[in-house]
């Protein structure tokens, strides 16, 4: 099938993107996808959880935005997000969410770089052409 896919691509013909459509698919049919579904789902479902994690999320966002902004992030912002993840983690769901969401982003890091090797590769070809 990638063999079509990629004969079309190389004649100029309209992309076939059901590779892509089935790989999303086999992603949410997997089992930490399911388990983090899941996690969320109860999480949305408790009131003190669900506030645990946004004040998470709140916080994480605020830091980027000042690092972004070339800012450095003081030692009492530092210490406030370690005290929070710690707390956080405390939670059982929650600790298992950032762990489920960590592996799910590797994973997804792991397919851009597949991705992008024959982008990669034409510009490694310019690199030893010039």
């Amino acid at each position: 099938m990638f063999a079509h896919w990629a004969a079309q691509a190389m004649r100029g013909m309209k992309m076939d993107y059901g590779l892509a459509y089935e790989l999303a698919h086999l992603i949410e049919a997997s089992a930490p996808y399911q388990e983090l579904k899941g996690i969320y789902q109860r999480i949305a479902d408790d009131e003190t959880s669900k506030a645990m994690l946004r004040d998470l999320r709140e916080l994480e966002v605020a830091l980027q935005l000042k690092q972004l902004s070339g800012e450095a992030p003081s030692v009492e912002d530092e210490q406030r997000y370690h005290r929070l993840v710690d707390t956080v983690r405390l939670n059982p769901e929650i600790d298992r969410l950032l762990l489920l969401e960590h592996e799910l982003a590797m994973i997804y890091e792991d397919i851009q770089k597949i991705l992008a090797e024959p982008f990669n590769r034409l510009a490694h070809f310019m690199d030893e052409g010039s």
